[in-house]
């Protein structure tokens, strides 16, 4: 939460990084955290990441080749 008063004061947010001995990825992701949560925070993170192959290969399990043809 300290993080969040000094960015929303004005401090850089390479300033809060330092200053807390955050990373500057740490305090993007605080400062991102709390943006995109309705006021709730914090807010559930989502599910992020590639897909599984086998959801991705459901689209081409009729054409096996298609599969291959389209990622080469």
């Amino acid at each position: 939460m300290i993080v969040l008063f000094l960015l929303f004061n004005g401090i850089p947010q390479k300033t809060v990084a330092s200053i807390i001995n955050y990373t500057d990825r740490q305090v993007r992701n605080i400062r991102d955290q709390f943006e995109n949560s309705n006021g709730d925070f914090p807010q559930e993170g989502k599910k992020r990441g590639r897909k599984k192959k086998e959801e991705m290969n459901e689209v081409f399990r009729a054409k096996p080749n298609n599969f291959r043809a389209a990622y080469l």
